[in-house]
């Protein structure tokens, strides 16, 4: 982009921004880079008289990161700081629901806004209300009145909860001392657009099925509530999470739609109030009013006989929306929509008419189709380039399916929106004729719902950002861009193909490690432990807990991050809710060859056996019970369990030895320390490289039979954090000692032969 000042909002969005990120991550900073500001920017205004765009686009940045930290200082003290003053205090709290719940398997969440505390007027903001048990009957509108406690949002669970809640403007959460008194107010017209999108889902839902609706209002609405944990990991590993986010490709296809059927002039007076509200129905989120301030602009230029500068108007929305937010700076939605857009105006529509120019075909109909094809390749491409940090940072992965998949998917989404909205207009007609007219959506996103998880198994489907190859195609991918925009070169032939040799040199040496070095991950669930194996020769996961359905996602994760299509052995070490709560969602997720389950010894463990059991017979999984020594060879891989015979609470329970190339796994399970020696004296085991002590010793002494084998690691797993007397015994006995508390992940890269080289 050629340096030139006819671009304000460009300059000034970006040192708005650079001002935000600064208070928001290096607050202990602030002081410093506010005098640094203060200096450069009366350097630049003494300098600017001369009149040299650079100085210019000084002056613009400086006077932008004044603004910015304006900003952020007089939010915090007139939103921030009177909200933040309630927490850790206790007492009787009325609110409004403001968005429908989610439900989860003992408690719900929902987004209020407050109104008073303990009888005093409360200043209005958004708290994140939890309560016990289901009340999925809960609506926008609904008055509450209960006894709550409450505290600052906190980090935990692998992310940053705290800046995340803030970037939606929440401030508090609240946790629920009793039973709320429920008033049911259907006449408050302040939640009708969230009520009309509840509507439209559970229209689309009585004129097909269920999940083929809930594949429409995730695009028509980005509602992804009705989606599966495992359909929407698919979506993100394809590439294709974008298409239920709503931002700029729903809101295209919306105004796109209407200004067919209305044409321009017509279209454009219906889009401009259409667009406003389907922002409030969509919640308002950063990225849905970037995108609406956006077709707005473009809307309102129609009617002024202008051209829009598409650069303007990205720059000019996003200034607005930190403006008016300045936590929304760590809005992560928000960077991906902006960064997406920006990739498309500057790379995506030169690339598509720099193909579409080589390109003689003539007839219309093939050209037409080319181009449609061409487009959205040229469009994934230029998304992905300008995502791609974001997402290794944010996600950790890198699509390498995403442009194949996108080539696919997206056409068909666009047919399937522009379906699933005619199919809701003809059901407000009559129902019978919205379930003629859902016939051509439901097939679309049949196509979707077999496509997406197909592309997201295949191998390679995205690598890890751990890969250490990845981190060096992509420094040499944007090298090569800044080498482009620099030069320039009339036949960029050479760049390109130096770049996709570089892909394919990479997704070489990735193929390569991953045959020649397995991986063992030691894996938090939630108040869980799971251990997965990844070997050529073999998958094993042994126990696949936790107390939250979604405790899981970290195991599937760590599957398809070794590129695992099949689970050879899934062993559960008793049916406990830490070791057995979410063995159903991974036989649903992932094809099982076997299960082995423990004998259960008491009636909860019998009610676990049969569910599990029956999930398993529904998948087609061979169920297999383990005995007192059993013994499953692999290849490479070499699996041994270890059965508690002796009466007791822990009878029947299993610890589990892995052998991989010479590396030693112990998974201890939840039997009892005495019973631990016995079990291994009896097996004649005499090593363990890596000892999984689970949540259940994290609080407990570790068996000092299995210390004695002085493993290299020893790997903790609990809520709430292992007992530090504990991990301070065990430090005496181990070289080192980890914790994976609230869903994190300790993971082991050994050799295939690792056994000769010891």
């Amino acid at each position: 982009m050629r340096i030139t000042t006819k671009r304000p909002a460009v300059y000034l969005a970006t040192g708005l921004a650079v001002a935000l990120f600064a208070a928001c991550y290096l607050q202990a900073a602030f002081s410093i880079y506010l005098g640094i500001l203060a200096v450069v920017g009366g350097v630049a205004a003494f300098l600017c008289r001369r009149r040299k765009p650079e100085l210019l686009i000084s002056v613009f940045v400086a006077s932008g990161m004044l603004l910015g930290f304006a900003a952020w200082y007089v939010d915090t003290a007139l939103n921030y700081m009177p909200v933040v003053q309630y927490a850790g205090k206790s007492g009787t709290f009325t609110c409004t629901v403001s968005e429908y719940p989610a439900v989860y398997e003992d408690y719900t969440a929902v987004i209020v806004h407050a109104a008073e505390f303990s009888g005093e007027p409360m200043k209005r903001t958004k708290v994140l209300l939890y309560l016990d048990g289901c009340l999925d009957s809960l609506e926008p509108g609904d008055i509450l009145s209960l006894r709550v406690s409450f505290s600052v949002p906190e980090s935990r669970w692998n992310y940053d909860k705290f800046r995340f809640e803030r970037a939606q403007r929440v401030f508090l959460t609240a946790d629920a001392l009793g039973e709320p008194e429920i008033t049911t107010d259907s006449l408050n017209w302040r939640y009708f657009p969230i009520r009309v999108t509840r509507w439209c889902a559970d229209r689309l839902r009585a004129c097909m099925p269920a999940e083929n609706a809930a594949v429409l209002s995730a695009l028509i609405f980005g509602d992804e509530s009705g989606l599966t944990d495992e359909y929407v990991s698919d979506l993100r590993v394809a590439g294709l999470s974008h298409i239920t986010a709503v931002s700029g490709m729903n809101l295209s296809f919306l105004v796109g739609l209407l200004l067919l059927v209305f044409r321009r002039r017509i279209g454009s007076c219906i889009a401009v109030p259409v667009v406003l509200f389907f922002i409030l129905m969509t919640g308002g989120s950063a990225s849905v009013v970037r995108a609406g301030i956006m077709q707005l602009l473009w809307l309102a230029a129609y009617f002024i006989n202008r051209e829009t500068d598409s650069i303007n108007s990205l720059f000019a929305a996003c200034g607005l929306i930190l403006l008016t937010n300045p936590f929304a700076i760590a809005d992560v939605g928000l960077w991906l929509s902006f960064s997406a857009t920006w990739g498309l105006i500057l790379l995506g529509t030169p690339l598509q008419k720099a193909v579409m120019s080589r390109i003689k075909i003539q007839a219309r109909l093939p050209r037409r189709i080319f181009e449609t094809l061409i487009s959205a390749f040229c469009t994934t491409i230029a998304a992905q380039i300008f995502v791609l940090p974001i997402q290794i940072l944010v996600f950790g992965d890198l699509s390498l399916i995403a442009p194949l998949s996108n080539l696919l998917v997206v056409p068909v989404s666009e047919y399937a929106f522009t379906g699933g909205v005619v199919t809701l207009l003809f059901s407000l007609i009559w129902l019978p004729l919205g379930r003629a007219a859902a016939l051509i959506p439901r097939i679309l996103t049949d196509f979707q719902l077999a496509v997406v998880p197909y592309l997201s198994r295949l191998p390679l489907a995205s690598i890890s950002a751990e890969n250490h190859y990845l981190t060096y195609f992509v420094t040499f991918l944007y090298l090569s861009g800044l080498f482009l925009l620099w030069k320039r070169p009339k036949y960029p032939t050479i760049p390109v193909a130096c770049i996709l040799v570089s892909l394919c040199v990479t997704i070489f040496c990735t193929v390569l490690e991953n045959a020649l070095l397995l991986r063992i991950s030691v894996v938090d669930t939630v108040g869980g432990q799971s251990v997965v194996l990844c070997d050529p020769d073999a998958a094993v996961v042994v126990n696949c807990g936790g107390g939250y359905e979604s405790a899981c996602a970290t195991v599937l994760e760590e599957l398809r991050r070794s590129n695992v299509r099949k689970v050879t052995l899934l062993i559960l070490t008793d049916y406990r809710g830490a070791s057995a709560g979410n063995a159903e969602t991974l036989l649903k997720s992932f094809s099982v060859e076997t299960i082995v389950l423990p004998e259960p010894a008491d009636e909860s463990s019998v009610v676990r056996y049969e569910e599990i059991t029956a999930a398993a017979r529904e998948e087609g999984t061979e169920i297999v019970f383990a005995s007192k020594r059993d013994c499953y060879a692999f290849g490479n891989v070499t699996v041994r369990l270890l059965e508690n015979r002796e009466p007791g609470g822990d009878f029947g329970r299993l610890t589990v030895y892995l052998e991989v190339s010479g590396y030693h796994v112990l998974c201890l399970g939840s039997v009892y320390p005495e019973n631990v020696g016995y079990l291994l004296l009896e097996a004649g085991i005499g090593r363990a490289d890596l000892v999984a002590a689970g949540d259940y010793y994290a609080a407990r002494m570790v068996p000092p039979a299995a210390l004695r084998f002085e493993p290299e690691l020893c790997v903790f797993s609990s809520y709430f954090g292992a007992n530090r007397d504990v991990v301070a015994r065990v430090s005496a006995y181990v070289e080192a000692v980890a914790e994976t508390e609230r869903m994190g992940c300790v993971r082991v890269d050994i050799p295939r032969l690792y056994g000769m080289a010891k």
